[in-house]
């Protein structure tokens, strides 16, 4: 088994972070291996057979791969037809450990503890990483941008930081196909807006069914599931816009400032203004 040093990927001090597209032709296998840096993957086109850490598993389209130094993995394309299409996105530990800085400010949470694999995004959540993909690549080529490149970097970290969390550390135990099938559908921007008459329509049972359901296996309420995935959708507003607190609390479902304020503080520590100038100092660029 090989270890894939930084400067392979053409990462450096000076330039801690690439970003390159992948191909992998019918049947071929990249062997395992590891790294002495971080790594995303997204899929684009094409089945993945994926061996983690000696558990295999095959990866559909859309799937999200986090890699961490120190993880054997090995890549394969199982199709007889189709190519394996994938974006390979590459950042050095430092990069990492000063994003991860800022979000355990907010949440204490230990990655390395999770798996770091994503295989059901979201539209908006498949949205927002393509958007950040190509900031990443408008800027790769240009050394007069490098900072503007490390900044997007670090937010697309924090975003799939954020999302792991969603996943793992909020929601450990297996849930009924209906219900993890409605907590899904849940995360898209158009039914936690709409609030608990969507969720109800989803899950296909009465309010106290699904609420009984969900303290059984969330310990949680269909309200509040839907409030922390209101407030996470509020966090990225703040991290990636310029949209007024005032306006992006309306958009996200939310009439009562002094409740916004305490339901984002409950969940992120701090009030969206802090919450807002404290990222502003971790992904300023001229810090």
């Amino acid at each position: 088994m090989i270890k894939l040093q930084k400067n392979i990927v053409k990462i450096s001090d000076i330039n801690p972070a690439t970003i390159q597209d992948t191909s992998f032709f019918p049947h071929e296998i990249y062997e395992e291996h590891s790294h002495d840096f971080y790594e995303f993957f997204i899929i684009l086109e094409g089945a993945m057979n994926h061996k983690l850490n000696s558990v295999s598993t095959i990866l559909n389209p859309g799937s999200i791969c986090f890699i961490r130094p120190d993880d054997v993995h090995a890549i394969g394309n199982p199709s007889d037809t189709v190519k394996l299409r994938i974006i390979n996105i590459v950042f050095s530990r430092e990069v990492f450990t000063d994003t991860l800085l800022f979000f355990n400010n907010s949440i204490k949470f230990n990655p390395d503890d999770h798996s770091g694999i994503i295989t059901n995004p979201s539209d908006n959540e498949r949205k927002l990483f393509a958007e950040k993909v190509e900031q990443i690549r408008k800027f790769s080529e240009k050394a007069e941008y490098l900072q503007m490149k490390i900044t997007a970097m670090k937010s697309l970290i924090l975003d799939f930081l954020l999302m792991l969390y969603q996943r793992t550390a909020l929601y450990p135990k297996p849930a009924p196909e209906w219900l993890a099938a409605a907590c899904g559908e849940m995360r898209k921007k158009e039914n936690f807006i709409t609030g608990l008459p969507a969720f109800i329509k989803l899950a296909g049972k009465s309010q106290e069914h699904l609420t009984r359901y969900m303290k059984k296996y969330f310990n949680d309420t269909p309200q509040a599931f839907i409030t922390r995935l209101r407030i996470h959708e509020a966090a990225g507003q703040l991290r990636n816009t310029r949209k007024k607190i005032d306006d992006i609390m309306y958009e996200t479902g939310f009439n009562n400032v002094s409740y916004f304020r305490r339901c984002f503080c409950r969940q992120y520590g701090d009030p969206p203004g802090r919450y807002l100038r404290k990222s502003r100092n971790i992904f300023n660029p001229q810090r």
